[in-house]
């Protein structure tokens, strides 16, 4: 039942986005998401994926900060049964959760099949390194063309964004 609510969408159209407590989120299937995704690589503009899980919206609710991330989004997937719950209770129901590490997964098969660019930035010393190993293990062919932990001083954004930049440059 549920599904046939996300049905009219196509895979590449831009979802229903509703707000829940005063915060947007997107109405979409895994499919969906991986469609626009697909459709956001085809483009040159960089685009934001959010994945919020409840504990975003608690974050969205204080921080400023995190609240542009929201705001600059776009797509915002829900990442935990409280967003599905919301989205359901607004009216627009979906029929699961669209978490971050299922759409890397599914990135990653992607990538295995038509070469896009990964870079996976964050986390603790070696866990961005650990999870490009295993998921080049897991996924043949991906191409993710670097890693790094998230623990830089702000006055290194710039020179880790070059190095994102450059690694991910075509050609």
């Amino acid at each position: 039942m549920a599904e046939d609510a996300v049905q009219p969408m196509s895979l590449t159209s831009q979802p229903e986005r509703v707000h829940v407590l005063g915060l947007p989120l997107d109405c979409v299937t895994m499919d969906q998401t991986l469609g626009l995704i697909s459709k956001f690589l085809e483009g040159e503009e960089t685009k934001l994926v959010f994945t919020a899980d409840s504990n975003a919206f608690i974050n969205g609710q204080k921080d400023p900060s995190y609240r542009r991330l929201f705001d600059e989004a776009a797509l915002i997937t829900p990442d935990s049964a409280g967003p599905v719950w919301a989205l359901g209770r607004y009216g627009n129901p979906v029929p699961g959760r669209v978490s971050g590490v299922d759409i890397l997964e599914n990135i990653c098969a992607l990538s295995a099949q038509n070469g896009c660019r990964i870079y996976f930035l964050g986390g603790a010393p070696k866990v961005a390194e650990a999870a490009r190993d295993l998921l080049n293990t897991k996924f043949p062919g991906c191409n993710i063309v670097g890693a790094r932990d998230g623990y830089f001083k702000p006055e290194q954004d710039l020179v880790v964004a070059k190095e994102i930049s450059e690694l991910n440059q075509t050609g």
